[in-house]
């Protein structure tokens, strides 16, 4: 009997840890803008004549790095103003956007297409833009 309790408070006890560490909370999105995507559209935004496969291969992180961060805001996660707009349409429109725009850069920088490139960033500066002017007001996309 003994056995049998101390099994059942075992599988208690794990069960309340997988609970606590499924409802740790995520990044929220001003954290997500902050760490991943302010420094990865600076590169993309600040690109010149790459010259090295080097310069090409950091190209190729930013974009990566701004798309898994569109589907990651597309998920959802906080405002700053503790608000979560992942399930207004005109929130989902502009992830898509942000999503779209860093697979053309991707593509563009796979080919090692400047113009391409610098297209792809203009679509992706827009949709940052429009995001920023209806979620978090007074703050520029390049900023």
């Amino acid at each position: 009997m003994k056995l049998k309790s101390g099994l059942l408070f075992f599988l208690a006890l794990i069960t309340s840890a997988c609970a606590t560490l499924a409802e740790k909370p995520r990044i929220t999105i001003n954290e997500l803008m902050i760490q991943t995507v302010t420094p990865a559209t600076n590169i993309l935004w600040g690109v010149e004549e790459p010259n090295s496969d080097a310069e090409w291969l950091a190209l190729a992180n930013a974009a990566k790095k701004v798309r898994l961060a569109a589907i990651e805001t597309g998920q959802g996660g906080d405002l700053s103003d503790g608000k979560n707009p992942s399930a207004e349409p005109e929130w989902q429109k502009l992830v898509d956007q942000m999503a779209t725009s860093a697979t053309l850069a991707q593509e563009a920088i796979t080919k090692k297409d400047l113009d391409a490139l610098i297209d792809a960033g203009n679509e992706l500066y827009t949709s940052c833009e429009m995001c920023h002017q209806l979620y978090h007001p007074g703050v520029k996309a390049d900023s």
